[in-house]
């Protein structure tokens, strides 16, 4: 550093008059540290997989908006805004076909709806209870029943454990 001009480190201003060479020396290791200090909280976002420092945009609220009419045009759905199936990445370990019984003749079958059970066993267990759709000659669409035990997408095992652990103090 040369000492001519005044110098601002951590919100103080150095005048020139004031930067005796164990300033500059001072002055040098709170910006090595300022630095250092600033690569190892980078690290620390990077580790816990944050994002890297926003980039921040001047306000565009004050603009004179460019479509006279004001109206919002829809340009489709925002990335990353679409709804994921949580029981995506569930790993199924029991399929339950389900027929629907007495139907008419000529009754065709129409796809599955599924209807996914978690439950707890000594290990994770989940059943895909496949629901048979069918389309009946006059039109509409019959789907065959869960069985009666069933009673929500949680077994009772599961239920009953959740609420153990809630009685528990």
């Amino acid at each position: 550093m040369d000492g001519a001009e005044p110098i601002r480190i951590a919100g103080i201003e150095v005048s020139a008059e004031e930067r005796t060479p164990l300033v500059d020396h001072r002055l040098r290791v709170i910006q090595a540290l300022q630095a250092e200090n600033r690569r190892l909280r980078d690290e620390i976002d990077r580790l816990k997989g944050l994002p890297r420092w926003p980039r921040i945009r001047p306000s565009t609220l004050n603009a004179p908006h460019p479509d006279p009419s004001h109206e919002k045009k829809r340009r489709g759905k925002r990335p990353g805004s679409s709804k994921r199936q949580k029981t995506d990445e569930l790993t199924i370990h029991e399929t339950i076909p389900l027929p629907l019984e007495g139907l008419p003749e000529g009754t065709q079958q129409n796809g599955y709806e599924d209807f996914v059970v978690q439950d707890l066993k000594v290990e994770a267990h989940t059943i895909w209870h496949r629901r048979l759709r069918y389309l009946v000659p006059e039109g509409t669409s019959r789907t065959a029943p869960l069985p009666a035990h069933v009673q929500g997408h949680f077994g009772p095992g599961l239920r009953t454990y959740v609420l153990y652990r809630m009685s528990l103090p």
